[in-house]
């Protein structure tokens, strides 16, 4: 109805126009010529294609006599093809054709034609028919047998009815009966050109009732034998994957079928595409069908496992990968085994030798670099799985890695005529490498574990092979390494010995740093201006930002584009900006690297002040020159932003990068504030607001992060850091209210948030916080969560459970306390938070990855009429004291082909208020008011609100309730909110219709405001950013003057 109220369409009207479409078609089959009827034909075949995929669903014809009749016309000729086209077309329209006793006589009479074309026509339709009308199929299993028995029978003929009996199962009778008499003609036909098809058949059919399966695989495994062919094999294991698909229960596990499998991976003579195809039918079983093996074939289990682990030396590559994938799977489930206790150790032992060999110079091999590659990359993602089953391995796997590649790289490989070869191929495996040891490292953080890398790199820096941009990555991983233990700690709270190891990590954090400018230096005089960009991008995102400073700094001028100068200049000051604040945390170490760059020849570009900030700023924390610092910092960040607004080609470039300048800037001038006010003598009065603008920020981050449906996984882990960061700092902030029992903001106004993006983070911090809201079991509000809320952010978490648990211990002295006392408390929450903010700002910023692509955003746009007003450019009107009549129409855009989700359901909130009046805007603003929005028409507090609600709203009642209403009175009048749920088309778009209740709105002309969001075939929630304005209605008494 929706639909037909936006376009002025009469209710009905589609069906009308798709049945005239019918007609015509008809008509043109009936009197074209052979091509016409051909092509007729292939819009219906595509169609059931359709149809059989899923894809589409069958409707009622209302002319099905009319074009029944066109068709019998076009089959009522002396031409034979034109008469087998007629019977392929009836096929196609089974679904109402099949009733028509006429057609059914002339398709079954037709089976009895001497022309062969014909007959197979025949046999087609025959077929669509049987797979609707058990009736037919039992008519056409009798006419089947007789021609596929009779010896007169064309061999085409009895192919096309082999096809055919495959679809003699409309119901499990009758695929019973088709299958008992389909045995029978296996017996009958020792051709194997007749054999495989009807093995084919059968196994369709006994997929079709459970009854028959295990009958199926019999009869199928005894074609397994040393005679079959290769073509056989290929068949019957192909069948058997078809009937693996509707599930592994459905098969018997037998001894004799892993048998038989297990013969066919380790016999040479057999071709490596039925091997691959066996493995995967094997990996199947083993994978959901392990728990059903007895004990007896638990005792082969080991045989079985010796043949896999010799497929994984196989010299072709699917195989080996195949091999490696079963054993990976079964590691993780027969762990438990006592005799297989060390299968764990030993798969991930192969992975590792695998890769290694994948290293080696092989110029001879006739492998592509492509090629190599892929299988490199495959590898270590199994081996990121194996790290994820088995974390105990992680430390053990590392040592492997790092001394099988010590060993390559010690062999000082020369002379060779595939060093180019080499060269090109091992660097970028070693790229890919370097990404599993920084996943390992992050899951086992230990000092042993640094001191490894440290030494790993060291042998990569003197290999001659290596090429400068290899060795800046692995260089910015050791800095990784080092600030991850510098981060989240206060100098007080750290034992002396642990000091002096905290020295030590910001000495070789300097050091490091050095040897990475070096590098990135060579690329420069190299003119390896790509390599250098990636080394750029991956230091930002690394946090490294005096690598990334000198980088944008140094190629800011190396491209002749405008847009690219201007972004480069951007996120130069961007990086020279963050750059202060590390120099910040390495305290003197910091002026020693600025020495040191000096000595070196390496400058920053656009700065000056290398030795600026000295070991005083850095080390007080309370002096106002540190907080000029900060100001000087989040200065240098909005300017960035503001260098970004210069370069604006369309409304939405650069807007995901721009929203991000500003937040960042926003939280560093929070906490500027904070630091002011706590220096204060009247901190109290001022913390209540801070604490809300921080809940406000990571509000706005969590928005942010839930934007961009195309961002990669990790960026999204890096915006979701940055919300638990300002909710962690506006828990924090809230200290001294909480403890002074403020009624300005209670605990779960604060500590909700915080607990909320901890979720299935940091259980033991979660205990703590659900302690604090009196809670013993999980609310429901938390059941809908983004996919992006389960990830370890160590440092944050970190500060995080210091937070928490030094907030417990005051809030336990703080019980029973007189008022005295209470004041005491106040100071020492006031100082708590001083440590709080001194460890968050030991944290490097981090910038995701889906910084540095720029692209237009992802969103929404919505198109508002008027049940009466069906122009989108005509003013819905409506007379004072009624409701607003809406047809709607969401149309997401901007979607990238490649999403990795499927978009289910689309929401959307209609927000208006009184206070929306545009009565009194001029013609301009009117104007504008109508047009494509941009940035800073787009405001965020807004969007927040409206995402906030319906995020509720999506979550607590969305399969209650279609749309819902409701009117409520805020601060700036009468506002109404309207909830409307549409179903998704093939388009992206959904249509809808909802009532806005403004029937106590006065007389004007008002701006509907509105926010959406999609779900995905995961449950996630996804927040779709306004691509255009809102629509305006105006409340008048006369509609139409």
């Amino acid at each position: 109805m929706a639909v037909c109220n936006m376009f002025g369409l009469v209710p009905g009207e589609d069906r009308l126009f798709a049945n005239t479409i019918l007609l015509r078609l008809a008509e043109a089959f009936r009197s074209g010529d052979k091509h016409m009827k051909v092509s007729v034909l292939k819009v219906f075949l595509s169609r059931r294609k359709m149809k059989f995929r899923g894809k589409s669903k069958p409707r009622v014809v209302a002319n099905q006599v009319e074009l029944l009749r066109k068709v019998k016309m076009a089959f009522n000729t002396e031409d034979v093809e034109s008469r087998a086209l007629a019977l392929y077309l009836l096929g196609c329209w089974a679904d109402f054709a099949k009733d028509s006793a006429e057609i059914r006589h002339m398709v079954l009479s037709t089976l009895s034609s001497c022309h062969i074309l014909e007959v197979k026509a025949s046999l087609f339709a025959a077929g669509c028919f049987s797979e609707l009308s058990d009736d037919f199929a039992n008519v056409l299993l009798q006419r089947l047998l007789n021609l596929l028995t009779s010896d007169k029978t064309h061999s085409a003929v009895i192919l096309a009815g082999i096809r055919a009996f495959a679809k003699l199962g409309p119901t499990p009778l009758s695929a019973n009966r088709a299958y008992k008499r389909g045995l029978k003609l296996v017996e009958q036909y020792s051709d194997e050109n007749c054999l495989i098809p009807l093995l084919i058949s059968l196994s369709q059919l006994s997929s079709k009732s459970t009854l028959l399966i295990s009958q199926q695989v019999e009869l199928l495994l005894s074609f397994l034998t040393g005679k079959a062919t290769s073509l056989m094999q290929a068949t019957v294991l192909k069948c058997l994957q078809f009937i693996l698909a509707g599930g592994v229960c459905r098969i018997p596990i037998s001894a004799n079928l892993l048998k038989r499998l297990v013969i066919m991976i380790d016999e040479p003579k057999i071709s490596s595409p039925v091997q691959c195809r066996a493995l995967r039918i094997l990996h199947k079983i083993l994978l959901y069908g392990l728990p059903n093996l007895s004990g007896m074939d638990m005792l082969e289990f080991g045989k079985l496992l010796t043949v896999i682990e010799t497929a994984t030396q196989s010299p072709i590559t699917s195989k080996r990968i195949l091999a490696v994938q079963i054993l990976v799977d079964l590691s993780g489930k027969v762990n438990e085994v006592s005799e297989f206790s060390g299968l764990p150790q030993r798969v991930s032992s192969t992975i590792i030798d695998l890769f290694t060999m994948l290293l080696q110079p092989l110029p001879d091999s006739g492998r592509l670099e492509s090629e190599v590659k892929e299988e490199g990359q495959h590898l270590l993602k199994i081996l990121l799985l194996m790290v994820e089953k088995h974390p105990n391995l992680t430390v053990w796997m590392l040592e492997k890695t790092f001394s099988s590649i010590e060993y390559l790289l010690n062999k000082q490989i020369v002379g060779f005529e595939g060093e180019e070869w080499f060269s090109s191929v091992t660097m970028k495996l070693l790229v890919f490498l370097h990404k599993f040891v920084r996943a390992c490292i992050e899951k086992r953080n230990e000092a042993a574990l640094s001191n490894q890398v440290k030494v790993l790199i060291e042998h990569i820096q003197e290999s001659s092979f290596i090429n400068y941009y290899t060795r800046t990555v692995y260089s910015l991983l050791l800095h990784s390494c080092f600030i991850s233990c510098l981060s989240g700690n206060d100098d007080k709270d750290i034992p002396s010995r642990d000091k002096d190891v905290g020295k030590s990590f910001k000495k070789c954090l300097v050091d490091q740093e050095i040897i990475a400018l070096e590098l990135a230096k060579k690329m420069l005089e190299e003119k390896e201006y790509w390599f250098v960009w990636k080394a750029g991008k991956y230091a930002a995102t690394c946090g490294s930002w005096f690598m990334a400073a000198f980088i944008f700094g140094e190629i800011t001028n190396k491209f002749q584009s405008k847009v690219c100068s201007w972004w480069l200049k951007s996120l130069a000051e961007f990086a020279h900006s963050e750059w202060r604040l590390q120099l910040i945390l390495l305290e003197k170490h910091g002026s020693g690297l600025t020495n040191l760059l000096k000595m070196k020849n390496i400058t920053i570009p656009l700065r000056d002040d290398l030795g600026e900030i000295s070991e005083e700023i850095a080390s007080n924390f309370h002096s106002a020159s540190y907080t000029e610092e900060l100001v000087a910092a989040y200065s240098g960040i909005r300017s960035s932003g503001e260098k970004l607004a210069e370069i604006l080609i369309s409304n939405q470039d650069f807007f995901f990068q721009r929203w991000f300048l500003n937040l960042r800037s926003q939280v560093l001038e929070t906490v500027v504030d904070l630091l002011r006010i706590l220096n204060s003598d009247s901190a109290m009065y001022f913390l209540t607001k801070r604490s809300f603008q921080l809940k406000r920020l990571a509000q706005e981050y969590d928005l942010l992060a839930t934007s961009f449906i195309d961002m990669d996984y990790k960026s999204s882990r890096t915006v979701t850091f940055l919300a638990i960061s300002c909710s962690l700092l506006a828990f924090s902030t809230g200290f001294p209210l909480l403890i002074n029992g403020s009624q300005v903001c209670s605990n779960s106004m604060l500590i909700q948030p915080l607990l909320r993006q901890l979720w299935n983070i940091d259980h033991e911090t979660c205990s703590d916080l659900m302690l604090l809201l009196g809670l013993s079991e999980p609310e429901s509000c938390f059941h809908l969560q983004s996919r992006n809320q389960t990830f370890e952010a160590r440092e944050i978490i970190k500060v995080c459970s210091y937070a928490v648990k030094r907030y417990v211990g005051l809030k336990k002295k703080s019980e029973g306390e007189n008022k005295k006392n209470l004041g005491q408390l106040t100071n020492e929450s006031l100082q708590l938070i001083f440590d709080i903010l001194k460890r968050w700002l030991s944290i490097p910023s981090r910038v995701p990855n889906y910084f540095f692509y720029p692209r237009h955003c992802v969103g929404s746009e919505l198109f508002a009429f008027n049940n009466d007003t069906r122009k989108p450019d005509a003013t819905m009107m409506v007379l004072p004291g009624c409701q607003l009549s809406l047809s709607l129409c969401l149309q997401m855009k901007n979607i990238p082909s490649e999403l990795p989700v499927k978009i289910t359901k689309l929401y959307c909130i209609l927000h208006s208020s009184t206070s929306f009046d545009m009565s009194k805007l001029n013609g301009e603003s009117k104007e504008k008011s109508q047009s494509q929005l941009r940035f800073q028409d787009w405001t965020i507090d807004e969007m927040v609100d409206l995402n906030e609600k319906l995020h509720h709203y999506v979550s607590e009642t969305a399969e209650n309730t279609k749309h819902r209403r409701k009117r409520d009175d805020d601060n700036n009048g009468l506002s109404i909110n309207s909830f409307v749920c549409f179903e998704l088309n093939e388009r992206r778009q959904g249509f809808s219709t909802c009532l806005l209740d403004v029937s106590a709105f006065p007389m004007g002309c008002y701006r509907i405001k509105w926010h959406s969001c999609c779900i995905d075939n995961h449950g996630s929630y996804w927040s779709l950013l306004p691509l255009n304005s809102g629509p305006v209605f105006t409340i008048h008494k006369c509609i139409g003057k």
